[in-house]
């Protein structure tokens, strides 16, 4: 969406994360969130413009709230 209104000039991703319908049993194994997010680091820095989660469960708000002051203030602003 950004590259094509910035004339190719930038490139960013939104993400948005809907949990409405979450339950522990369709989560994804751990081993790939994590080589997921290692990926991401790596080959596309920078490039998340927008990251929004939905009706995150108890558990994501619990583990957002103690890592959240160790996140860069820049990455902090992107996150809703």
């Amino acid at each position: 969406y950004t590259e094509r209104i910035s004339g190719g000039r930038e490139e960013k991703v939104n993400v948005v994360f809907d949990y409405q319908q979450y339950t522990s049993k369709n989560e994804p194994p751990l081993a790939l969130i994590k080589a997921l997010l290692f990926c991401l680091r790596d080959h596309y820095p920078e490039r998340l413009r927008f990251l929004c989660f939905i009706d995150a469960p108890f558990m994501f708000r619990a583990f957002w709230t103690l890592v959240r002051p160790f996140i860069d203030p820049v990455t902090k602003k992107k996150i809703r």
